[in-house]
């Protein structure tokens, strides 16, 4: 049914985020932490390619899409397949300042994290190499409060630092603005507009 699923598009008057965890104990958290509407989709795990098809429909539809995972290889590898699939979805309290935060305290012990599987984090690069420096992987659990805040508020962290900004070249702006330019820009996230 899911690769058959047609999305309404939003109230033009609506609130567009849509919010994509990995973790179950996330969406729990929710159902009982955050009051009236949430759009909140989990995975369960890695996503197959019929879910990450929904979730490009989705945005397709106009829904803006914030996504986010744990702090490890198999997180890592969700949040780029959606990254991959919707190229307008934001990450969502993915930055090496939330991976430090999310070690102390960690409500479960972490294990050791395999550093050759972890790849590169593009919407943040000092994460990748803080875990690796680190070598524990980190849980969303660790961010429950932070991540239910977001959910009451409908809207992803107002305060992601600015090394997750997006960049692209001038290049790609002047697609958008018809000028032929080659220098590097900073994009503000869609959150701040």
């Amino acid at each position: 049914m899911l690769h058959r699923a047609v999305w309404p598009a939003p109230w033009h008057s609506e609130n567009r985020w849509v919010f994509l965890t990995e973790n179950p104990s996330v969406a729990a958290a929710a159902l009982n932490g955050v009051p009236g509407t949430v759009r909140l989709l989990c995975t369960v795990g890695t996503p197959s390619r019929t879910e990450l098809d929904a979730v490009a429909r989705l945005a397709a539809a106009g829904w803006r899409i914030a996504v986010r995972a744990d702090f490890d290889c198999a997180g890592l590898a969700l949040v780029r397949a959606v990254l991959a699939t919707v190229p307008q979805a934001v990450v969502w309290r993915m930055t090496a300042d939330d991976y430090t935060a999310s070690l102390h305290p960690a409500p479960f012990e972490p294990g050791v994290l395999d550093a050759d599987c972890l790849g590169e984090t593009p919407w943040d690069p000092a994460l990748a190499a803080a875990m690796r420096a680190s070598g524990r992987p980190a849980y969303e659990e660790a961010l429950i409060e932070e991540l239910l805040a977001d959910l009451r508020r409908a809207y992803p962290s107002p305060t992601t630092p600015a090394s997750t900004l997006k960049m692209c070249t001038k290049a790609t702006l002047g697609l958008l603005t018809g000028r032929d330019e080659t220098a590097t820009a900073a994009v503000r996230p869609p959150w701040s507009s």
